[in-house]
């Protein structure tokens, strides 16, 4: 009787043995969330708003309308880029990554308003899957009216891929007046799956 339960359990050892390749190849592995974050706390400063590139330790973002100064004292805090319309018109200032990022399926924004400047103020997150070339909106949000509070906002992507995609965060208030309202960024989170 031994004999028999041996041989059993021999047989179901190699069976389980022989399918385990099969199985992993049927169940791949969960993609696994990571994310970039930027501060801009290290960035290259950026004392003017006209368009130029901005170093940071994720790579190269380009500021339009928006500057990057560590001794700005209405800012939130120094290094928190400033973004206004853009060279002061009423088009939206913007800064955007000049890298892409791979299988990217949501931005997170921490932004607030400056105290000194009426009105409401708003970002709104665009993504590129051309480079650049064309954009899409991902929504507006609107900050802490009272401006006291930093507001962090999330956007999603409606249909994550594995794509390639370049972000831009722009000045969104509205009426178009408003856009020359201040907004300090205080992080962006790029948040992505492998």
């Amino acid at each position: 009787m031994n004999l028999i339960k041996i041989k059993y359990l021999l047989l179901v050892v190699i069976t389980f043995i022989w399918t385990m390749p099969l199985l992993a190849q049927n169940n791949p592995k969960t993609p696994k969330q990571k994310r970039i974050l930027e501060t801009f706390l290290d960035g290259q400063n950026k004392p003017v708003y006209p368009p130029a590139d901005v170093y940071t330790p994720t790579g190269y973002w380009f500021f339009d309308g928006a500057l990057n100064t560590p001794n700005e004292k209405s800012d939130i805090r120094p290094k928190s880029p400033r973004v206004l319309a853009s060279n002061g018109t009423d088009e939206s200032g913007f800064i955007s990554t000049n890298y892409e990022i791979n299988g990217l399926q949501k931005v997170k924004v921490g932004f607030i308003g400056f105290k000194a400047d009426n009105g409401p103020f708003a970002v709104e997150v665009l993504v590129s899957a051309d480079k650049g070339k064309t954009w899409k909106s991902l929504g507006t949000k609107a900050g802490d009216p009272t401006k006291e509070e930093e507001t962090i906002a999330e956007f999603v992507l409606d249909k994550p891929s594995k794509g390639s995609y370049r972000v831009k965060i722009a000045n969104a208030s509205a009426p178009k007046p408003n856009r020359l309202n201040r907004i300090n960024i205080t992080e962006v989170q790029l948040i992505y799956e492998e």
